[in-house]
């Protein structure tokens, strides 16, 4: 959030503070969520998900604590919770192992 209000500050003409303010009004809102376990498999989204134990994770998990992406000017060496997501990804039901 600091981020985005040094931001809005920096913008002169208050277009992005007026954009901003449009998507909070028209965000949408859950109206109601479901446990998947607890759905019939026929109605389950069929993913795929990147094991935590092998090698690929490590150094998933490495490359996210050392990021070089642009916004990044020094490297942190350390991870948050934020940092790692877990990669998923959707497949077809038939392709199930």
């Amino acid at each position: 959030m600091f981020n985005v209000q040094r931001v809005l500050l920096a913008e002169p003409d208050g277009a992005l503070r007026a954009r901003l303010r449009k998507a909070v009004r028209e965000r949408a809102l859950i109206d109601s969520a479901r446990i998947a376990a607890d759905l019939p498999e026929s109605e389950r989204t069929a993913l795929e998900v990147l094991r935590t134990d092998t090698l690929l994770f490590t150094k998933y998990v490495e490359s996210r604590r050392n990021r070089r992406d642009e916004w990044y000017l020094v490297p942190a060496g350390h991870i948050d919770v934020c940092n790692v997501s877990i990669p998923v990804r959707q497949i077809n039901p038939g392709d199930i192992k």
